[in-house]
């Protein structure tokens, strides 16, 4: 059983993971994406200082399922996601609503929008390339 200062760098780790996947915006730099296979041996080489297994494994079945595997890219008016503010990921398929198409960081972020649009796009400056709301701690 770990101890609860163990249980706290776990977490602490998995949340800078989280953190700087949504904020770099690149899973896999494109030269080494390809097959699922060379996805998941990049990936598994960037998360092999986790030492505990069950934790690396996680984190690199979470890290390859928010991959987009499709080559389509997307434009969309703004710049900034409007739900947590990171850059538009023009991988990741745009919303519409009131005659405009939202862009999004990651797959977590359209869902929460098309829940509550209005809240999110007063995240937004008028030109859509600054984030003016208040960001999420989680």
């Amino acid at each position: 059983m770990k101890s609860p200062r163990e249980k706290t760098a776990s977490i602490m780790l998995l949340l800078l993971i989280w953190t700087s996947i949504l904020y770099s915006q690149v899973i896999v730099p494109e030269q080494e994406r390809g097959s699922d296979k060379q996805d998941s041996l990049a990936i598994t080489k960037m998360h092999k200082d986790i030492k505990n297994q069950s934790d690396r494994k996680s984190v690199i079945d979470t890290h390859l399922n928010m991959m987009d595997k499709t080559s389509q890219t997307y434009r969309s008016w703004n710049k900034i996601c409007p739900v947590l503010g990171f850059k538009v990921n023009p991988k990741i398929k745009p919303v519409e609503y009131k005659g405009k198409l939202y862009g999004f960081c990651c797959k977590v972020c359209p869902p929460k929008f098309t829940q509550e649009p209005d809240k999110y796009i007063n995240n937004l400056n008028l030109k859509g390339d600054k984030f003016v709301g208040k960001k999420p701690n989680n």
